[in-house]
């Protein structure tokens, strides 16, 4: 499973970002990746280094249980299979939402970038339906690769994803869309339907 997982893990990468930045770049002439400025604040830069550090710490144990460093904890084969359809539901969910974004999909955030607010398709039931598929898919490799080793990975790509979102990307769109970003986020919830909502009287940042 290790092998499997790790073959799953690279393409998923691979039509996730690389794919996805250059169908944006042939689109628009834009790959829409954004790094942080050297002016952005210390969470945006800690967020962004947790990501890398997750996803490259992700396919490191994959190489390690192959290798015999680490082991896999003994669960029925059928808890592995359900990794797998989970993952790959993690997976589509995640391009899904890439492709309904059209121009304004984006890597990170630019604070004077003006895109427009999607709230179609997935996003009418999350806000982040991008980072909820990410989420599913750590939780089906989870079950997929089940090993003690696995777990601080994923638990600093899922803390990274939060800071990411609440710290980083929340602010950002209310500074950019205003009202519209508070109305919609008092109506969807952050990363599971209904939960993560904004609270009525949430007043716009100054």
């Amino acid at each position: 499973m290790p092998k499997l997982a790790l073959i799953l893990y690279a393409g998923f990468l691979f039509v996730a970002f690389v794919w996805r930045s250059w169908l944006q770049y042939r689109r628009t002439g834009d790959s829409g990746v954004r790094h942080p400025s050297a002016s952005a604040a210390p969470l945006e830069w800690l967020a962004s280094v947790l990501v890398i550090v997750g996803f490259v710490a992700i396919p490191a144990v994959c190489i390690g249980l192959i290798s015999g460093w680490f082991d896999l904890l003994a669960v029925p084969v059928w808890v592995s299979a359900f990794g797998l359809l989970i993952a790959a539901l993690g997976a589509a969910i995640t391009l899904i939402a890439q492709i309904q974004m059209g121009e304004s999909w984006r890597i990170g955030q630019s604070a004077d970038e003006q895109t427009s607010l999607v709230t179609r398709g997935l996003f009418i039931h999350v806000r982040n339906p991008i980072f909820s598929g990410l989420l599913v898919f750590g939780l089906g490799f989870v079950l997929l690769v089940p090993s003690v080793a696995i777990l601080p990975a994923l638990l600093v790509l899922a803390a990274a994803i939060v800071l990411q979102v609440r710290f980083v990307e929340e602010p950002c769109l209310i500074r950019r869309h205003g009202d519209a970003y508070l109305s919609y986020a008092q109506r969807v919830g952050r990363f599971v339907p209904r939960v993560g909502r904004f609270p009525p009287k949430k007043q716009r940042p100054t």
